[in-house]
Parts: C-alpha cells; structure tokens; sequence
C-alpha cells in the first residue's frame, strides 16, 4: 500500500544510474478517510510468525496467526495488512488465507510460489475467532512462513455502523444452532438439571452448596447480522456519485443463538457474558419498521443493505456443578448473542 501525496499523486524513482526502465502500474484498490477519522491505523511493523525458528508448515496443512492484541490492535477490528513470505519449500503451491473459524475458501488469496524461490506477497485479512486468520500451504511440501504485520483497519468487516463497506456481510459459520426462547419467562427458565448426583464424600471434606448450572464466556468473536426481511440493492448507472435511502421493510424479533448443551438459563448466559466484557447484551432485540440508512452510490456501482439485529459470537462452556463439588463433563458452547439493532451496507 502506499499514500498518496499532494493531489493525490505519487513519485516513483529508478534506482539505476544507467539504465531506463518501463513500469506498469495497476491500481487494484484505494481507502477513503471516514468522516468520523476512523480508518486506516498503521501499525509500527511487526513479525507474528516466523516457523524459521519454530516449525515448519507441513504439506497441505494450515496454520493460525493471532493478529489481534500485537501493536494496538483491539479484539475487534476490520482487517489486518499483512505480508506473507514463503521460502525453503522444495514443491510449488499456494497459500489460502482466511478468517479463523469459518470455512476454508476454494480459492487462493495470494499468488503462487515456486519450488526453491522466496515469494513474499501483500495480502489483507479479515480476522475470524479471537482475531486469528488461518494460511493453509497448497503443495506437496513443507514451507517456512514468514508473517509480518503491516497495518491494520478499525472498521469491522460486519460493521454495525451502516457504513459502506466493500465486503457483503459474514454470515455465521455454525449450521446446528438452536434458537432459544424470547419471550422473557421462557428466558428465565433454567433448563432441567438431573435429581441424582455422584456418590462419594466432596473433595477435603468441603461442600459446595451452590450447585448447578455453571456457564462461562471463553472468547468474544465477531459481529454478525440476523436480517429481517430481504436484502435491498440500488445501482447507479449515471457517470456521477448518487444518494440513496433504504427504508426497513419487514420487522422482527431474534433472540440468542446457540449450540452445545448449556446448563443455565438465557437470562444466566447473557448476564455473565455482560458481566465478563461489558457489553450490553439482550436475550431478544426488535427490529422495527421506519427504521432507514442513507448512502452514496459510486457511478455504474450497486449498493446493497441488510437490515436487522446485530449479535456477537461468543464462545464458552457450561456444565453441572454437583454439591459434591466435583461436576461434569464440560460442553463447548457457540452462541450469538443480540446487543444492537441497525444496518449493514456494501458496495460492488
């Protein structure tokens, strides 16, 4: 990437004191400033991963890179730039990179490499689980894979600001989850624990008289949207930007999503995972009519929107705690947890 100067102009220098050379430039993208001064944050350059001095990648294996928490980068953030070099493989190939968490895409996101060649290549990835992205190496050989950070975006790849983005929004990568109740007395109510409990004396002869369903958040993911109603989609086929209004056309209730066997209420699971990152969740939000988001088109671009309520991954485990003070067997619990309702806005 590369800033521009005064009109938006660049300077390129050959480097060569005797000889003139051709260049072909390709602009395959640009950013824009958001009014808000939300936008592009360049981190100080750091290394997150070097298997030079750790382990190599084997053959047709992947690999996950925790971006989040290095050079400032919050646990929630928009994409990272990073630059990936690939050296020391005896076979050519390809690397995907993709959010941690979802599915593996079916297509390389960065150029291929040859057998016995150092390649390093720029990519930008959208973080997934606990702000990690997965490189999987496509050949028949092991690779040693540098990573270094570039920089980093503050907007969200699911931005529930409504503010135009480039990418259409992440839907969850979860297929088995279950909707929990809305209405607030189904809320409340523990699911049924068993009436038996171990046998045997509790450890140190202590009692633990608060027995029951335990349930405790582990990670915060990303932000997802749960539309109501379809998506809405305007082009522009005039030479010159245009503004257009999407207006809500459906209204709707969602209420927390999840999958695994938890042990306490939805009130109780929403309660501590606002407790443990101080977010305000609900059991249920309403997504109503009149709502509406404003934006502006490009020449010969489409907008589209989504409307709906906004909810957060959270990963987690519950189980039983028994008066003996010994419990079960932990279950993973991914749930997707409402806190706000709005828009989501793309552009292709």
């Amino acid at each position: 990437m590369i800033p521009v100067g005064t009109n938006g102009q660049i300077t390129l220098k050959n480097g060569s004191s005797t000889q003139p050379v051709d260049v072909v430039l390709d602009v395959y993208g640009y950013f824009t400033q958001a009014s808000s001064g939300d936008g592009v944050f360049t981190a100080a350059q750091d290394r997150l991963l070097d298997t030079r001095t750790s382990t190599a990648i084997p053959a047709d294996s992947s690999i996950s890179v925790m971006m989040a928490g290095n050079d400032g980068i919050p646990a929630s953030f928009g994409a990272a730039v990073l630059n990936l070099t690939t050296t020391g493989q005896q076979n050519s190939g390809y690397l995907r990179v993709w959010p941690t968490g979802q599915p593996m895409p079916s297509t390389p996101l960065v150029d291929n490499f040859q057998a016995n060649t150092s390649t390093a290549d720029l990519v930008i990835a959208q973080p997934g689980d606990q702000g990690a992205v997965s490189i999987y190496n496509a050949s028949g050989s092991t690779i040693q894979l540098i990573v270094d950070l570039q920089g980093w975006f503050s907007i969200d790849g699911n931005d529930d600001s409504g503010a135009l983005t480039t990418l259409p929004p992440v839907d969850p990568p979860e297929t088995n989850l279950t909707d929990e109740p809305t209405d607030p007395a189904a809320a409340s109510s523990a699911p049924a624990l068993p009436t038996d409990s171990p046998t045997g004396n509790a450890p140190a002869g202590v009692y633990c008289d608060n027995a029951g369903g335990v349930y405790k958040p582990t990670s915060l993911g990303g932000k997802y949207i749960h539309a109501i109603g379809p998506s809405q989609s305007n082009y522009n086929g005039t030479t010159h930007s245009e503004t257009t209004t999407f207006s809500a056309e459906a209204s709707g209730t969602v209420g927390v999503s999840l999958s695994g066997s938890v042990k306490v209420s939805a009130n109780e699971l929403v309660a501590r995972q606002e407790a443990t990152y101080g977010i305000s969740f609900s059991v249920s939000l309403t997504a109503k009519l009149g709502n509406s988001v404003t934006a502006t088109i490009p020449s010969h671009k489409t907008v589209s929107a989504k409307y709906g309520v906004w909810r957060r991954h959270i990963t987690g485990i519950s189980y039983i705690l028994y008066s003996n003070c010994t419990h079960s067997a932990p279950s993973t619990i991914s749930s997707y947890t409402p806190y706000t309702v709005g828009w989501y806005t793309w552009q292709s």
